[in-house]
Parts: structure tokens; C-alpha cells; sequence
């Protein structure tokens, strides 16, 4: 039982994801009725899934900027 490997292009470069075949099969029953096709929705999946990851990136990267200015206020000195 072989892999299957899905490529797609991405803005920098193309990105080949590789997906257990139990796991392809169970994708093709999920979506037997849908109108896009298994690689779509894999794609679909695996862009909104690197969204996802960049969204919560940027967000702990703000914080920690949050953090390290309210580290450099001193609640006591006037403005």
C-alpha cells in the first residue's frame, strides 16, 4: 500500500504533500458526493491549514511583542 503523493503549486514554489493511502481512501469516501475532487479538497485543506498555522504565529508573535513593552513600562514613572 503506497502513498500517495499530491504536488501543487504554491506562490514561492510547488509543495508535494504525501498521504497514507488508508487515509486517501477514507478522503474518497468522505467526499464521494462533493464536487471537487480528492486532490482539491486535500489542497484546500493543506492551504487553509498553513493559514491557520501563520494566523496563530502571527498572533503569539504579538503577544511576545505585547509582553516585552509592557516589560519596558515602568508603571511608576510619569509621562
Amino acid at each position: 500500500m503506497d502513498p500517495i503523493n499530491i504536488e501543487f503549486q504554491q506562490p514561492k514554489a510547488p509543495i508535494t504533500i504525501t498521504i497514507p493511502l488508508s487515509l486517501w481512501q477514507e478522503i474518497e469516501t468522505l467526499v464521494a458526493d462533493h464536487p471537487l475532487t480528492r486532490e482539491e479538497i486535500v489542497q484546500k485543506a493543506f492551504q487553509e491549514g498553513i493559514r491557520i498555522v501563520m494566523a496563530e504565529i502571527t498572533v503569539e508573535k504579538r503577544l511576545a511583542e505585547l509582553k516585552s513593552i509592557s516589560e519596558r513600562i515602568d508603571p511608576d514613572k510619569k509621562p
